[in-house]
């Protein structure tokens, strides 16, 4: 079983120790700084060196990730919050950076990237199995879910700093699996292996308790099966499939007051029966709007080059406490 060979069970096990411990200082450097550093260096060299320029689209993404990150650095308040800027800049560069390395590293060897993608998506959904066990503590920030009537009890964090980020990255990883359960896999025991992960991360998403990874589950789920599918087939199975599930799914949430208070953005001291637009997107109408007036007031040179990651948080502070 290639997923749970020995070398696949050391990489889960060294890539969990790293992320758990992320937050660990050695010489004034945090551990995430020690292990993600060294890749952007030698990434953004790899695709300067090696590629042959060919996909215009994947060397776009990538000047245009270096450029954009390089301004989150050079802003109206250049000298203010510097290195908080920079640490911006390069969680900005992940994705671009990302993209055109595994692109070029593995376009001779798709086989290789199609391993690799589910292998990290089965670790991503795994990896919180010690935390939904209680077996090991969240070490971040951990949203409370006492506001929606669960006393001590805490959304999912896993390895990741918020709910949100593990959400969405759980939503990555269900999907990569599906599509590679949807594919003929000959093992059994491998199916069955990706079927139990799926379900349990879809359990782990729902821990998350964040409407925005549920919603994207969702619409992935009917992407990846409606599309480019027959009509019969979508007609006679695709359809009653998804009429089963989403009454089953209508019935249980008619049945969890919990659920209901967290999808209308209410809690259990302010219901939102009525849907307050404000309330039901976590009052971020309200923080745009802010921002936006933040960079008016300040001036045309703010508003082109922006005020950088310390000056626009202090300043919406001032606003909302």
């Amino acid at each position: 079983m290639k997923y749970l060979s020995i070398k696949s069970v050391l990489f889960y096990l060294v890539f969990f120790l790293i992320l758990y411990f992320e937050d660990l200082s050695i010489g004034g450097l945090r551990l995430a700084q020690i292990w993600k550093l060294p890749f952007y260096f030698y990434a953004i060299h790899f695709v300067l060196k090696k590629t042959d320029h060919t996909n215009k689209k994947v060397m776009m993404l990538f000047f245009i990730g270096i450029f954009m990150s390089l301004k989150i650095i050079f802003n109206a308040y250049f000298n203010y919050g510097f290195l908080e800027n920079i640490a911006e800049s390069f969680y900005f560069l992940t994705l671009p950076i990302s993209t055109a390395f595994f692109y070029y590293k593995y376009k001779r060897q798709p086989g290789q990237l199609h391993y690799l993608l589910i292998t990290l998506s089965f670790f991503l959904v795994i990896s919180n199995i010690p935390f939904v066990l209680n077996l090991l503590p969240q070490k971040n920030n951990t949203f409370s879910l006492e506001r929606f009537g669960l006393i001590d009890k805490f959304a999912l964090n896993g390895l990741f700093y918020h709910t949100s980020i593990t959400s969405k990255i759980l939503v990555v990883a269900i999907l990569i699996l599906l599509t590679t359960y949807k594919d003929k896999i000959a093992n059994k025991f491998e199916k069955r292996l990706i079927l139990s992960t799926i379900i349990f991360g879809m359990y782990s998403l729902y821990l998350c308790y964040t409407r925005t990874g549920w919603f994207l589950l969702l619409t992935g789920i009917i992407i990846l099966f409606v599309y480019k599918e027959n009509v019969s087939k979508l007609f006679f199975k695709v359809l009653p499939l998804f009429f089963i599930v989403g009454f089953v799914l209508i019935s249980y949430v008619q049945s969890n007051e919990v659920l209901q208070l967290r999808l209308r953005g209410g809690t259990t001291y302010r219901q939102n029966n009525e849907i307050d637009a404000s309330i039901f997107t976590s009052y971020r109408l309200v923080l745009y709007e802010h921002a936006l007036n933040n960079l008016y007031e300040e001036g045309f040179a703010t508003i082109l080059l922006g005020s950088g990651k310390k000056k626009a948080t202090e300043d919406m502070g001032e606003i909302m406490g």
